[in-house]
């Protein structure tokens, strides 16, 4: 449950309706009932989800429309072209600037369309006469015809101009990489080695990768099941039950997911269970659960009794989703991990993870969002609130017990720096060094920089002196 980027959350929503769904602008997002056509409409609902995400929402909430669209492969092009741009938005911001007179705002919906155009042609390689002609046909859908000429105009300009324009491109890592300068200085200070390369990792789409559920079969039967049927997959090397898909697939395409064989989780957040080194029979706490792939994993993994908790009701939803399909049992409860006093039995509890609330950096490659709705004064508060959690649950564990620390995050602050503040607030508290050939050793615990099988993570491991 570690990603926390949505400061402006207002609704969830996924992929599918020709004509544009209400949205947070009266009339602004109703259905067009013209004869325009689709392939314009859906560059008009990208532009608009776009724009909603510079305005302060989410992407998942902002992609709500596109779920209301007829044609699953309008959906799909939405969220291509929505996350294409989100990934490289200041570079296509700095192109656009010098392509017009005036600028725009910029989460103005037309503003958002030149954006759109622009990397049709950039990077999907769309060929220009046919992304200019469909994007241009967006703009009457966008209701600012009076604009049509203007994004005419820029669209060709840059498709002659291109070549120059790429070259002018400053060497600036803020407009080349496309992140906000706090969270540029940020890396060059925590990653001073691997910045650049962290950068790009950032904006490459991560692979899809599944969780084999032991209990139903063995990850060399799935890969053996996967072979059979012409699907492409490789072992994790790190992560034991984890499988890489070479292509991505709808869930529904995924053979054994429906039916509890397997499940999607990245295998950074599968090594959480390793680092537990559960035994049967123990009480384990899954402190921040939501949606529940650890709390699986663990169940999947052992013959433990789990508590998953969490803060948020709505979200345990999918906790108990998850759980029926894979036929597993959990103590699925909502409450504050911060203040036990509110929902603890008082049993201790022999292993107590601890996925923490952070900023979700390490994770942006598949969520490009966080990049632009996380602020810099956003990582004070969660670092009070890591640390909060911590020292709540550090009495509910056992003498001998295990407690585990875990963020998706690639800041220091919010990884080795709240490890080392935790473990100096009491004498029954040890390190255990994390012994692993993944990722990299840190002071107090182990870091897993984003790119190519993993998303960026930080795990510490604490022990209670018996």
């Amino acid at each position: 449950m570690s990603v926390q980027h949505r400061p402006s959350r207002v609704g969830a929503g996924s992929a599918a309706s020709h004509g544009l769904s209400t949205g947070h602008r009266a009339g602004h997002d109703a259905p067009q009932r013209g004869n325009h056509r689709p392939l314009a409409n859906v560059r008009a609902v990208a532009a608009r989800t776009i724009s909603r995400v510079l305005r302060g929402r989410s992407l998942d909430d902002a992609l709500e429309p596109a779920s209301r669209l007829r044609m699953a492969s309008d959906a799909a092009m939405v969220r291509t072209l929505s996350y294409g741009v989100l990934r490289e938005l200041s570079a296509l911001q700095w192109l656009t600037v010098q392509l017009l007179d005036k600028p725009l705002a910029a989460d103005d919906d037309v503003a958002a369309l030149l954006l759109v155009g622009i990397h049709q042609m950039r990077t999907l390689r769309t060929p220009a006469h046919a992304a200019i002609h469909e994007t241009v046909d967006a703009v009457e859908i966008l209701k600012q015809p009076q604009l049509h000429g203007l994004v005419n105009a820029v669209l060709r300009r840059y498709s002659r101009e291109a070549g120059v324009l790429e070259q002018r491109l400053p060497k600036d890592a803020t407009i080349r990489y496309s992140h906000p300068a706090w969270m540029v200085e940020t890396l060059q200070r925590d990653w001073p080695q691997q910045w650049e390369s962290v950068l790009a990792a950032n904006n490459v789409q991560g692979p899809l990768t599944l969780r084999v559920n032991r209990r139903r079969l063995s990850r060399d039967e799935y890969l053996k099941r996967l072979a059979e049927m012409n699907i492409a997959a490789e072992a994790h090397p790190h992560a034991a039950d984890a499988v890489t898909l070479a292509e991505p697939r709808p869930v529904e395409k995924i053979p054994g997911f429906v039916s509890g064989q397997v499940s999607v989780q990245d295998a950074s957040a599968q090594l959480a269970v390793d680092l537990l080194d559960l035994k049967p029979g123990q009480r384990v706490l899954d402190a921040c659960a939501a949606p529940g792939g650890k709390t699986a994993h663990m169940l999947e993994r052992a013959d433990v009794t789990v508590t998953a908790l969490d803060a948020d009701g709505a979200r345990l939803i999918r906790v108990d989703e998850n759980l029926r399909r894979l036929k597993l049992q959990a103590n699925v409860l909502a409450g504050d991990a911060g203040e036990p006093a509110r929902w603890h039995d008082r049993k201790p509890y022999d292993r107590i993870l601890v996925d923490a609330p952070c900023s979700g950096t390490g994770v942006i490659r598949r969520h490009p969002d966080i990049k632009w709705l996380r602020r810099p004064g956003d990582i004070a508060t969660l670092q009070q609130t890591q640390l909060r959690l911590l020292k709540a649950l550090w009495p509910l564990l056992k003498p001998g017990g295990r407690l585990v620390y875990a963020t998706c995050s690639i800041l220091r602050d919010e990884g080795d720096e709240i490890a080392g503040r935790f473990r100096l607030l009491g004498e029954d508290l040890r390190v255990v060094p994390v012994a692993a050939t993944w990722g990299e050793k840190t002071d107090h615990g182990r870091r897993i920089a984003p790119g190519g099988a993993h998303d960026g993570f930080y795990y510490a491991v604490f022990e209670k002196k018996a």
